[in-house]
């Protein structure tokens, strides 16, 4: 291609600019991270998707919209976070998953459709603005040839070519580089991608929700026996009798909200409720119960808690309680 890249200027460049308008941008980026590491949906199996070259590595859209989805797919899902544009509009990508009924509760296999329709979303403008930002690919048609665009591109550059677009070109050296910086880059668009979703929400611990796959830690032994006998071996919800054997901890305010366990927020169920409560948030009755028990002399003499630690800690739970009311299906009691 005979073209000097400058991966490390065009980082720089990129990341000096202000504000994002939205997440496309760091995201389209990070699909470009996991190419370099063949790490998405099984794609790195098939030749037609992902191959590299002398020239560099070849990425197809499909490959780039399976991205945005499995990306996209626990910050719509699992922890309902909203994304919404500088004009008040929530990101296209979260229309085509509410418009497919995309079943998100498990982890996005292909869908051809839905794939499509990112694409389109790719094509109108994300893969121009991001290559106008950061010169750090080419785009190739479906026949293999690359478009030969200028530096600073413009739209009347782009728009003829979209149409026969279906792949991008990481040059050989921007693909080294994104390989070799891989924690560094990615750290830092995960951090960008957290700002900006923080200005559409009220939710906590916003940047471990956009990282990759947080631990999820449960209570120990002793903790769970001393909550079953502070609920007299009884289903908080129901009252039905459980025991160790065939209970579960539950979080009163969903893990996937708080993203944490904390005894003040668990509290000891039956199998049948845990599954039917899932991710909802219970009704504010069981919440006064739940903030009665975390003050009560029975609770902070078994867990060896100070009163005012008990009182603070029932502060941010009814922050929390009131915030996850707005993500969160909310009222869940028993019928």
């Amino acid at each position: 291609m005979n073209k000097d890249y400058q991966p490390l200027k065009e980082m720089n460049k990129y990341f000096n600019r202000p504000y994002l308008t939205t997440t496309y941008k760091p995201v389209l980026l990070k699909s470009f991270l996991h190419a370099g590491l063949r790490k998405n949906q099984g794609f790195e199996k098939q030749q037609q998707h992902l191959f590299k070259t002398e020239e560099g590595l070849y990425i197809s859209l499909d490959y780039i919209a399976a991205c945005f989805v499995s990306i996209n797919w626990p910050i719509y899902s699992k922890y309902r976070l909203k994304q919404v544009t500088n004009k008040g509009v929530t990101l296209g990508i979260y229309n085509v998953f509410d418009q497919h009924n995309f079943n998100l509760r498990r982890r996005p296999k292909y869908n051809k459709e839905v794939f499509n329709d990112i694409i389109k979303i790719l094509k109108k403008d994300v893969l121009y603005r991001l290559r106008k930002t950061c010169y750090i690919y080419e785009f190739v048609s479906e026949q293999g040839k690359i478009f030969k665009l200028p530096q600073k591109l413009k739209s009347t550059d782009f728009t003829p070519i979209k149409h026969n677009l279906k792949y991008l070109l990481l040059p050989i050296d921007v693909f080294n580089y994104l390989k070799n910086h891989y924690s560094l880059i990615n750290t830092a668009l995960n951090y960008q991608m957290a700002k900006f979703i923080e200005t559409c929400n009220h939710a906590p611990k916003i940047c471990t929700k956009v990282g990759e796959n947080p631990n999820r830690k449960n209570l120990n032994s002793n903790q769970i026996r001393k909550l079953l006998e502070l609920q007299d071996k009884s289903c908080f919800y129901c009252g039905s009798a459980i025991s160790k054997d065939n209970s579960d901890a539950d979080h009163f305010i969903p893990w996937s909200f708080v993203l944490e366990t904390d005894v003040f927020n668990i509290v000891q169920t039956c199998q049948h409720c845990n599954r039917s409560k899932n991710d909802q948030l219970p009704d504010r009755d069981y919440f006064t119960r739940l903030q009665s028990r975390n003050t009560s002399d029975d609770f902070l003499d078994v867990f060896e808690i100070e009163e005012k630690k008990a009182e603070d800690k029932n502060r941010i739970l009814e922050i929390y309680f009131n915030d996850c009311s707005l993500y969160f299906e909310s009222g869940w009691g028993i019928s």
